[in-house]
């Protein structure tokens, strides 16, 4: 069995076999029942071996593992298994199945930064391809601030996703005919590939913005340079690495070959044709390719019946082109309406289930949560019991309205540490709990580093227990065992003084 590490150093290396990963998947459906939450986290790995590979010998596998993991109610297992369907159903493509899960995973947050990053990534190619421009740009811009967020911008990720970024906003000026725009992010697009200077490991991204010029020069100068285009993409169809091939919209592709010669070009553009369709890494709906070829192919014959029966499978595959893009954007454009209204509803709901003043989760939905989530984790959990030292005294002494200050100061600390997964309760006034799948020694050392930063920087502090708890406790007896943790801690505080 490899370890996450390890996997992941393979699958960059592109020194793995599909044996290898499918040996992995197994090993990971042994483990998941021992530890589900450690197991999940091979998940978004399997799909990053995927969206690399594009192997369709593990499509199966890796439905029948997400589906395994889909029973458990963790929110870290239900985001890795979103990014995964996310990452299946993108490079199928099923593009209106990937902007669910892409929501979903919107949603519910990230554990890793490539997730995060990447998910905003396609999902801008994904709307680009649906023709939904206004949500193309919002993911690509999404898409550069997590990387800025999570790398330098002098390093290689980060270039690469501005030349993207860039990339994408000249490519909806040319598709939204606005020319002064688009010429301004061209000029933005050539300014930033000379501050970077070409380098080998830039190749694609270079080739990636000499398609956008290309389709620039075509649609606003009249001009085209075929020559150009050809020798590009038989030097992308001659990379060994197929990574290193580019993600450009299939529209784009479409539109150049059309403005080629035929006369003069007819081999090139059977060989491009058919190298867009077999490739892998070129996504989207390539009927119109098809069409292109039967196009071509109808000019060599003369034989009637045969023209007859290429013209007719031509109106066949173009009439379900255009219904199933129809159908996937009118999909794709209700996942987002529906997203959007439940976003709503959970506003309107987070003012049932909130604290009014710390946005904590309530008594109530403590309660609910307990039912729903803690108690069918296989493994349990620590519930961290807290309890704000001298609030009284700061109430009579300043007010309530310093003492609401002196909460939330406290509350905000404690987020800030706070595992992803882990969700804080008001129970009280100034009683607070934590319920988390953190072991209880981990949250320890979380809690002493909180009170030591709360300490040294305001002189303000809490009490606290910690309670571990199994998948069959009692909320009600874990309370009790982490509030005497606590009375402990206070008293000690009390001692010492």
């Amino acid at each position: 069995m490899f370890d996450l590490d390890t996997l992941n150093g393979k699958i960059d290396d592109r020194t793995i076999t599909t044996e290898e990963i499918l040996n992995a998947i197994s090993d990971v459906i042994d483990i998941k029942f021992k530890n589900p939450v450690a197991a999940s986290k091979y998940l978004p790995v399997f799909a990053k071996y995927y969206l690399f590979s594009r192997d369709n010998a593990i499509i199966k596998t890796l439905f029948y593992l997400c589906e395994e993991f889909k029973v458990y109610d963790d929110i870290v297992i239900q985001r890795y298994v979103s990014y995964t369907f996310f990452m299946v159903y993108y490079v199928l493509p099923s593009y209106p199945k990937a902007i669910e899960y892409g929501l979903e995973l919107e949603n519910s947050g990230y554990n890793y930064p490539f997730m995060k990053i990447n998910t905003f990534k396609f999902m801008a190619v994904m709307c680009y391809s649906l023709n939904l421009l206004d949500e193309t740009i919002k993911y690509s811009q999404k898409c550069l601030d997590a990387t800025m967020y999570y790398f330098d911008t002098d390093t290689d990720i980060f270039q690469t996703m501005n030349v993207i970024y860039l990339n994408n906003l000249l490519l909806i000026n040319i598709k939204n005919k606005n020319y002064l725009s688009a010429t301004i992010n061209k000029d933005k697009l050539s300014n930033y590939l000379d501050l970077i200077n070409h380098h080998s490991k830039f190749d694609n991204i270079y080739a990636y913005s000499e398609l956008s010029f290309l389709f620039y020069s075509l649609i606003f100068e009249k001009k085209f340079e075929q020559k150009k285009y050809i020798d590009l993409m038989h030097q992308l169809m001659t990379e060994a690495d197929e990574f290193v091939m580019l993600e450009m919209p299939i529209d784009v592709h479409i539109e150049l070959i059309n403005a080629l010669d035929t006369t003069n070009n007819r081999e090139d553009i059977i060989a491009i044709c058919k190298f867009i369709i077999n490739c892998k890494k070129i996504i989207g709906d390539k009927s119109i390719i098809q069409i292109k070829l039967f196009d071509l192919f109808e000019d060599r014959n003369n034989q009637k019946n045969i023209k007859k029966y290429i013209n007719e499978y031509r109106e066949i595959i173009n009439n379900y082109f255009k219904t199933q893009t129809f159908i996937n954007k009118a999909i794709s454009l209700e996942n987002f309406r529906l997203n959007k209204l439940e976003n709503r509803l959970l506003k309107i709901d987070d003012r049932v289930s909130k604290d009014y003043l710390t946005n904590c989760y309530n008594r109530f939905m403590l309660n609910s949560d307990w039912d729903s989530i803690y108690t069918k984790n296989p493994n349990g959990g620590t519930l961290v019991f807290i309890d704000i030292d001298n609030l009284k005294i700061v109430n009579d002494l300043f007010g309530h309205e310093s003492g609401d200050h002196h909460i939330i100061q406290i509350v905000e600390a404690i987020k800030a540490k706070k595992g992803p997964s882990d969700r804080l309760y008001r129970f009280g006034g100034d009683e607070f709990i934590l319920l988390s799948l953190s072991e209880e020694e981990d949250l320890n050392d979380v809690f002493k580093q909180i009170i030591d930063d709360l300490e040294a920087k305001n002189n303000s502090s809490f009490s606290y227990g910690v309670a571990s708890f199994g998948n069959n406790a009692s909320l009600e007896e874990i309370i009790e065992v982490a509030d005497k943790k606590m009375y402990e801690m206070k008293n000690y505080k009390k001692f010492l003084r």
